[in-house]
């Protein structure tokens, strides 16, 4: 499975929530992987994605934490080498960072399908989807 919690949002879009950086291995596609964090991660914590990215599984990356432009990095660096050149990144740090993020994701980051979410600490994301009000 790889998450432990899904949440609805208003839209009607899935995602779900995992205290594991990924989404794991397999063939199951995902509108959009995120990587929310409200400490630095490592760089690492991206390769998950990246490879799900580089295989079509996962049409968008977002990464959110202190040190997001590095992740972020990282990230856009495996999904080039493998030349999936149309995966759409991206990375907000600062204060409203997750807000922002969950910003670009509603507005289209997002393809169909249901979005994985690593979230440090587990509740973190949850409660800024409740905070913008994008929780059905």
């Amino acid at each position: 499975m790889g998450w432990v919690k899904e949440l609805k949002l208003r839209n009607g879009q899935l995602w779900r929530l995992s205290s594991t950086p990924g989404p794991p291995p397999g063939t199951e596609k995902w509108g959009a992987c995120v990587l929310a964090s409200l400490a630095e991660m490592p760089p690492s914590a991206g390769d998950l994605a990246a490879q799900a990215a580089a295989e079509g599984r996962c049409p968008a990356i977002g990464v959110v934490a202190p040190n997001s432009e590095a992740v972020h990095d990282h990230i856009d660096e495996i999904v080039e080498r493998h030349g999936a050149l149309h995966v759409r990144t991206a990375f907000t740090r600062g204060p409203e960072a997750l807000s922002e993020m969950l910003s670009l994701l509603d507005s289209g980051l997002a393809g169909p399908g249901p979005v994985y979410v690593f979230s440090d600490p587990l509740s973190y994301v949850e409660a800024g989807l409740r905070d913008e009000g994008l929780l059905s």
